[in-house]
């Protein structure tokens, strides 16, 4: 059965950190990102005023690995792919691992990313978990927060489940 969870998770333990710092003005949402076996590459639309200056520092960012921009409308928003180094331990390599997808993800402010991510099954969730905690003891993330689960079509958030530091 598969397991839909809402996450919160700081803008600098996610992807796009020292782009987003570097041109805060800038808002990403993220469509779905499914991990391959050595890459994840996801696509993701940025709106804003300075997205030139938001794609040099994503062209610099050390996760980056490369940058393609596959279209721009006429109202300025810029529709990319971009493929991320997977070196060290993160949030995108605990999903990646837990051969889960990211549904989508949006960073508004450069604060926090708000993500929805499908795991296969309790099992993928709890792989996820335990990635997230092993890691978080070695790699210094303050962990993400669980906003919301859905089950079957049933929600469980409530206070003492919807909270959740991982």
């Amino acid at each position: 059965m598969a397991v839909l969870v809402d996450l919160i998770t700081p803008a600098d333990e996610f992807v796009l950190a020292e782009a987003l710092t570097a041109e805060s003005s800038v808002r990403v949402e993220i469509k779905r990102v499914v991990a391959g076996t050595a890459d994840v590459t996801p696509y993701f639309w940025a709106f804003g005023d300075r997205l030139g200056d938001f794609e040099s520092a994503l062209s610099a960012d050390s996760e980056t690995r490369e940058v393609d921009p596959l279209e721009t409308t006429d109202e300025g928003e810029r529709f990319y792919r971009v493929t991320w180094n997977q070196a060290a331990p993160s949030l995108l390599t605990a999903v990646a691992d837990a051969e889960a997808t990211i549904l989508e993800a949006v960073n508004d402010d450069g604060g926090e990313w708000e993500l929805k991510v499908l795991f296969p099954d309790q099992a993928a969730l709890s792989a996820f978990h335990d990635y997230c905690l092993e890691h978080a003891s070695t790699s210094g993330w303050s962990g993400s927060t669980t906003r919301r689960t859905h089950r079957s079509g049933v929600s469980t958030a409530s206070p003492t489940t919807s909270r959740r530091r991982w």
